[in-house]
Parts: structure tokens; sequence; C-alpha cells
């Protein structure tokens, strides 16, 4: 690659291969080299810190960041908010904790970064954006907790479900990871119960009908005992989760106490190739390896079983002999 090359090209090729989900190690790790040689020959912060931000931005779609140019991005980010609007630095900060990508160190001056986007009130003029702040940064060691209990505080939780109903299950999972952080946690008013996906566009995807049966299936028996189409910080989806105590029976999630089981359950698509719809086989097992960092138990469902099972009776049993199995 030509070093005349210019910065704002090389996040425009980032971006493009990003919306086309490429992933060539060859090809990305010449963009990422080049990156880091243009961006220390930025002599204006600003440019440097709004081309990073949008190559920050595609690495955590691909997740893809090479040691090399997360160094580089790490030394700018505190400049971030100097030359960032609040709404980019959400995205910014999201994508970062997308990508594990905050030391120690850095975690204090996110606190800051987030406590300057509170006081410019980002939760009134864009809700979305500050809930999916709240879920990147999780309850964990990161976490600002009044920020995540901002988005759980009543009139934040009517204002979502009134005019973001497809956020519902972003709040449901935050909710529902407070429960389990904060003894005697004391949520909003949330619809606990199964979300029931809309049957849109499925006649064209066989496996998006299956992962809908399954939800309805679920909601349909367990009721409040099970949450559907969840999102982990990470940008990981759950088909469906469920709550077992150690007598191995599905309880629902306000059931008080701490001796649960957290079951994610997933139907695996086994295609090799990257195609529209289709994930391919290493997107599962980063899935998994993704869920059991998280403590989960796992029910992986390989959908041609899950077709093959007669009415919905034999399918319940199904599931529910492999969540017993998961917590054996």
């Amino acid at each position: 690659m030509s070093d005349d090359f210019p910065l704002k090209s090389t996040a425009s090729v980032f971006t493009s291969i990003s919306k086309l989900n490429f992933h060539d190690a060859a090809l990305l790790g010449l963009l990422s080299d080049h990156a880091v040689m243009k961006v220390n020959g930025v002599q204006e912060k600003k440019e440097a810190v709004n081309f990073l931000s949008i190559i920050l931005m595609s690495c955590a779609h691909l997740r893809w960041f090479p040691p090399n140019l997360e160094k580089t991005i790490q030394s700018h980010f505190e400049e971030f908010p100097n030359h960032l609007n609040p709404h980019h630095l959400c995205f910014a900060i999201c994508n970062m904790s997308k990508l594990h990508s905050f030391s120690e160190s850095e975690k204090e001056v996110v606190r800051n970064m987030v406590a300057k986007l509170e006081e410019k009130g980002i939760e009134k003029s864009h809700p979305v954006v500050w809930l999916n702040l709240a879920l990147a940064l999780g309850w964990n060691d990161c976490s600002v907790d009044w920020v995540l209990s901002s988005v759980l505080k009543q009139d934040f939780v009517d204002n979502i479900q009134k005019n973001f109903p497809a956020m519902v299950s972003v709040l449901r999972q935050l909710d529902y990871e407070a429960s389990f952080a904060f003894p005697n946690f004391q949520g909003p008013r949330l619809d606990l119960g199964g979300q029931k996906p809309e049957r849109t566009n499925t006649k064209q995807d066989s496996l998006v009908t299956d992962v809908i049966d399954i939800t309805h299936v679920l909601d349909k028996q367990m009721d409040e005992s099970v949450q559907t189409r969840i999102m982990t910080s990470q940008g990981h989806e759950i088909d469906a989760l469920v709550l077992v105590g150690n007598d191995k029976r599905v309880v629902p999630f306000s059931s008080s106490g701490s001796n649960f089981h957290k079951v994610a359950i997933k139907v695996l698509k086994f295609q090799d190739m990257i195609q529209p719809g289709v994930v391919p086989t290493s997107e599962n097992r980063m899935w998994v390896r993704h869920m059991q960092s998280l403590g989960y138990k796992l029910v992986v469902i390989p959908y041609n079983e899950w077709k093959s099972l007669p009415g919905n009776n034999s399918k319940m049993m199904y599931l529910e002999k492999k969540i017993t199995e998961s917590i054996s």
C-alpha cells in the first residue's frame, strides 16, 4: 500500500469491509499497519481521533483488533471527548467495551467520560444510545452503577417501552443482570414474560422460523420463566434464557435467592460459508466461549434435530431434557 494513501481513505476501506462482513486477515493487517503509520504522522489530533473512531467501529463489528492498532487507539482514547460529539463518544465507548479493550487505568477515564455524558443529558436526547452504552458497560468492574441505574428508572423505562419497543429486550437483560449483582434489587415495572417475535420474513429463512418456534414453545409453556432474543454486551444473541434451580426445575425470574443457574439456549447454525443470514461455524464457537466466560450453562440445539421433533409436547420434553443435562 502506498504511503500516500490518506488516513481518510483507509477509514473508508475499513467501513466498506465491515459492511460486507469480509474477514481477510492479510488485508485487514495491511490496512491496520497503514492506519497506525498515518495516525502517527497526523499533526491535527481532531483528524486522528475522528478517523480512529470510524476504524474502531469497523473493528468492533468484525470483532478483530490487532495489537498495534489497539495500542494506537488506546493512546488517543483520552482525547476522544475533546473531539467527538456525545453521540459518537457513546459509540466509541461501546465499541471499546465490545472489544474488551479497557485497561485498568482506562476504566477511571471511562467513568469520567460517562459522568460528563450524563451531565449533558444524553439519556434524554438519545435514550437508545444511552441504553446501549449501559448494556456495553454491563454489571462488571467497569460499570458505572449510577448510569446503569438511570436506565432502570421508571420514567426512562416507560419512555423506552412506549417509543422504542425493539429495545425492551435490552432493558430486560439489564434488569436481570442487576437482580444478580445487587441483593434485594427492586427494578422497574417490566414485562418479564417472553417477548413474542413478530413473524416477518420467515419464509425466506427456515432457521428464523425454528428460532421463533423455540421461543414460542418456551413462552407458552413457561410464561414468566423465560426471556427470549437477548443480546449480550459483546453483541452475541441468546435465543432463549431460563433460570434453573438446583432441583433442576425452571423457576420464574422473579424468584428470590442466589443458587440459580443461568441457562442460555441457542439454535446452532453449522454452515461454514458466509451467506446473507447465515453465521459461520467459527461464530458458533465464539458464542460458546463467550457464554461460558459469563458463567452461563449452555443448551445448543442443532436445528435439524429440532425440525425432526413432532408437536409442542415432544419439543418441550426435548428442551427440558437438554436444560437438565446442562446443569448436571
